[in-house]
């Protein structure tokens, strides 16, 4: 029996060994990516939709009571999700907080930043969002599902390469990051070719063409999982898109419609500019002002603590809740707002009635309904993503957009219902804005793809591609993207693009910039070089480091900040009364050897001092203040009385050595 069993095991490894240079192939890896990514986001899908059914039927439940108990069902669990989310990415992994997108762009361009694609981070991501996300607060997954990706693009790599002792380099992990990106935007909103576009246009400057099969193939696993997996759990029998439209495919606009979209396209470029300097604007009002800095230092959950307390109070269904649609998810808003019919006339079904029921209100009408919605989610939105806990952007611009749209397209059919011959859809105007003012925060082009795929249409492609490069054109000429507003604010390495061919930058010279007084330092300066060096030069804050005045080989560069660090330990008060007694402890030794004080052993010894002949100093220091005294019989008992570990700690600090204890 025991044979057998080796025998079965050798045969087992025997053909393991074979199969292994098939399993540990890239195809392998992708199609492990794209299913294990789709089978989280489904996960997280399923549990924030649970979460958020349950947060709703808790205040249901309790409003029926009072209004005190409806109150306190509708904040408590909003402002515990976040806090609760906060604590979770300051325990687990800090750098789970955020997006991620910016941090995943600075690594694809070749810089390492550590913990930022380790286990600890994914863990913390993943039990962060789906926390967050039932809160209500005006945030997306999209930008954390990114960075997921390239964390486990990068575990599952370490993973095959450590059982295969293969050493990979570090080109190939940022090769399957980039793979990871793509999923990442795939199992978002099921659209694997605007993933793949999307993940390109935002985490790279230069793409290598052969990059660009695997992100597209572990792509399209992931959306053929993400999409099995929603159909095994609901009541369809095919695949149904994230938000489907019902657009007519005959006629859909006429021409003199497109010069509307592209006035369209403008209003959204600009807006979408204006909507990263607001959120600019909050992260330097929260990082640099004084008093916030104050109360994060006192204590960090007042931040997160006021403002989910500010959303709850706002969103609340009694008060705004009837503008803000915070009973209902935003994929429902989305629906809403694609909508083939006009809100303004009278609805012909039941469908129709449910939706305009959601959007009208006693005191104002739907157009006021629209701005409401449009303003509170652009000005929360840009706050909320300031939150330490880990959040995306991308779903907020794109209702933001879409319900721009949408009341774009309702006065259009209201001032100018002639026209055209044909009938004017506003769900087609929402559609064009949600692609053009997320293309506009964002600046990339694929956002028209993800709009055609998450729709399920491209019967308005030209309308919408139109409005993306318009607003594309007028956001860029105002300011960066917000990821790379996020790179600036969180000082992240980053290499900025190039500026066009026609700007006069490039006829600038380095010797038009160049320091030529520049100061630097050598392998021999000494401290007194430095302190001079740092007193001379306030604005300095990195020195070149070479061999030799004569030579001058750069050998590196030294941080202002660790020059100012030695100074300091070596050359502060405290260090230098050390020193000064040290010197003074070892002159009075050298004038006892010196005088051959004789004794029969030696119990402290300096290293560096004992004479040719074998002889030895016997001497007693005081550790309180350094005296020296000839040392007698009794020195074994003066010692024990001068409590011997602190003798000890003394000695050997000094440079004795004592004989005892060796």
């Amino acid at each position: 029996m025991h044979n057998f069993v080796k025998f079965v095991h050798k045969i087992k490894w025997k053909y393991a060994r074979k199969m292994w240079p098939l399993i540990n192939n890239d195809w392998i890896i992708l199609i492990v990516l794209g299913a294990s990514v789709a089978v989280l986001s489904f996960a997280v899908d399923v549990a924030v939709s649970a979460l958020n059914k349950a947060r709703l039927h808790l205040y249901t439940t309790a409003a029926e009571t009072n209004i005190f108990a409806g109150i306190a069902s509708w904040v408590l669990p909003i402002v515990g999700m976040v806090i609760l989310s906060m604590i979770i990415s300051q325990r687990i992994s800090p750098y789970a907080a955020g997006s991620g997108i910016s941090e995943i762009k600075t690594i694809l361009r070749g810089v390492v930043l550590k913990e930022y694609l380790t286990l600890k981070t994914l863990i913390s991501k993943l039990i962060g969002l789906t926390v967050v996300l039932p809160s209500g607060l005006p945030i997306g997954k999209e930008g954390p599902f990114v960075h997921i990706g390239g964390i486990i693009a990068t575990l599952w790599c370490k993973l095959f390469a450590s059982i295969s002792h293969d050493d990979k380099n570090q080109n190939y992990y940022v090769e399957m990051v980039a793979a990871g990106c793509a999923v990442g935007v795939t199992c978002t909103f099921g659209s694997p070719i605007g993933g793949v576009l999307f993940s390109i246009e935002v985490t790279s400057v230069h793409f290598a063409l052969r990059n660009y099969w695997r992100g597209f193939f572990s792509a399209v696993f992931s959306a053929i999982v993400f999409q099995l997996l929603g159909i095994l759990t609901s009541n369809y029998d095919s695949v149904k898109t994230f938000s489907p439209t019902e657009f007519s495919l005959k006629s859909p606009y006429a021409l003199q419609e497109l010069l509307a979209y592209a006035i369209l396209g403008i209003l959204c470029g600009l807006f979408g500019s204006l909507f990263v300097i607001w959120h600019k604007q909050v992260c330097v009002f929260i990082t640099r002002k004084k008093f916030m800095k104050t109360m994060k230092e006192k204590c960090q959950y007042i931040y997160p603590l006021t403002v989910a307390t500010l959303v709850s109070a706002i969103t609340f269904p009694e008060a705004g809740g009837s503008v803000t649609k915070s009973l209902i998810t935003s994929k429902n808003i989305l629906d809403e707002l694609f909508s083939n019919f006009t809100w303004s006339e009278a609805p012909e079904n039941s469908y129709q009635l449910n939706i305009i029921s959601q959007w009208s209100h006693e005191n104002f009408s739907i157009y006021y309904a629209l701005l409401f919605f449009i303003l509170y989610t652009f000005i929360m939105s840009g706050i909320c993503i300031t939150l330490p806990v880990a959040c995306g952007m991308f779903t907020p611009v794109l209702l933001i957009g879409a319900a721009l749209g949408r009341l774009f397209g309702e006065l259009l059919v209201i001032y100018l219902p002639n026209v055209s011959s044909l009938k004017i859809v506003p769900g087609s105007y929402a559609l064009v804005g949600a692609a053009a003012f997320s293309g506009a925060a964002t600046q990339t082009v694929s956002t028209a793809v993800i709009v055609f795929e998450l729709t399920g249409q491209i019967v308005y492609m030209v309308p919408v591609l139109l409005g993306v490069a318009l607003s594309i054109v007028i956001a860029t000429y105002m300011y960066p993207s917000i990821y790379d507003v996020g790179i600036y604010l969180k000082r992240l390495p980053f290499l900025p693009n190039l500026l066009p061919t026609s700007s006069a930058v490039h006829k600038v010279c380095v010797h038009d910039f160049m320091l030529s007084d520049l100061k630097y330092l050598t392998l021999q300066s000494t401290y007194k070089d430095i302190k001079d060096l740092l007193d001379s030069t306030k604005k300095m804050r990195t020195f070149p480091l070479v061999d030799s005045r004569e030579s001058f080989v750069l050998i590196g560069t030294v941080e202002r900040r660790d020059l100012e660090l030695l100074i300091e330990q070596r050359l502060c008060d405290e260090e230098r009364r050390k020193v000064a007694r040290h010197c003074k402890l070892k002159r009075k030794f050298n004038c006892l050897n010196t005088m051959h004080c004789k004794t029969d052993t030696a119990s402290l010894t300096k290293r560096d001092d004992i004479d040719d002949g074998g002889k030895s100093v016997k001497i007693l220091i005081d550790p309180d203040d350094g005296k020296f005294s000839h040392c007698d019989e009794n020195f074994k008992s003066q010692i024990a009385r001068k409590n011997t570990l602190r003798a000890k700690h003394f000695y050997r600090k000094k440079g004795f050595v004592d004989k005892r204890y060796t």
